[in-house]
């Protein structure tokens, strides 16, 4: 199936996204194709909603991934209400640490079809799987899925993803080039995945929360 990322890193340096870069593996090894729409004014101008529309529209995916932080929920929320009024049936997934963090009130916006909690990878490739087979969709791990009219279903996060049995991560998702052109040669790249503290100032707390 084919899986479209929208990565708004609005407000942010240029750069990756470390998360990104490990489902869209995940999704590869399994089959899947895999693209992304990266919005950052670093790299390039912003487009307009009704440009990321006919995007989609081109690509045709099967569902839209977001990843989002909370800087950049609004915009997220302005452009899929857009992706709506434009009539495409498309399911709508949205993760990152802003859906970690208050995924009940992401979810009672009512704009999107499934909101990610924790370490993603295996719960959106269950997602996407079922998605694809017409599968029922309620029960997938990490998934908070929206049910207009109805009660919303909260499903517990799976187990904290062994590393060594992830894929390496797909770099070729970004356009590495431009990004490393603009930050002038360098690039960041996490080494690990967490952290054993839990600092009241950091959202890694809420993350370790999630699996204990």
């Amino acid at each position: 199936m084919r899986d479209l990322f929208v990565y708004p890193s609005i407000d942010c340096p240029a750069g990756v996204r470390h998360g990104l870069a490990s489902l869209s593996a995940v999704l590869k090894r399994e089959g899947h194709e895999t693209s992304l729409i990266h919005v950052n004014e670093n790299l390039w101008p912003i487009p307009s909603n009704q440009e990321v529309v006919e995007r989609i529209r081109e690509y045709g995916p099967g569902i839209i991934g977001f990843s989002v932080m909370s800087q950049q929920y609004d915009w997220t929320c302005d452009l899929v209400r857009d992706i709506r009024a434009a009539g495409l049936e498309i399911p709508i997934c949205i993760g990152g640490v802003h859906c970690t963090m208050v995924p009940e009130e992401v979810t009672e916006s009512g704009l999107f079809d499934y909101i990610a909690v924790g370490e993603a990878e295996y719960g959106f490739l269950d997602l996407v799987n079922r998605l694809e087979r017409g599968e029922d969709t309620t029960t997938v791990s990490n998934m908070r899925v929206y049910r207009p009219g109805g009660k919303s279903v909260k499903n517990p996060v799976g187990p904290f993803p062994d590393l060594a049995e992830l894929p390496d991560m797909d770099w070729d998702l970004f356009d590495m080039e431009r990004i490393i052109e603009v930050k002038k040669g360098w690039l960041s790249l996490l080494t690990s995945r967490g952290c054993p503290y839990k600092c009241t100032y950091c959202f890694n707390k809420e993350i370790v929360d999630q699996y204990l």
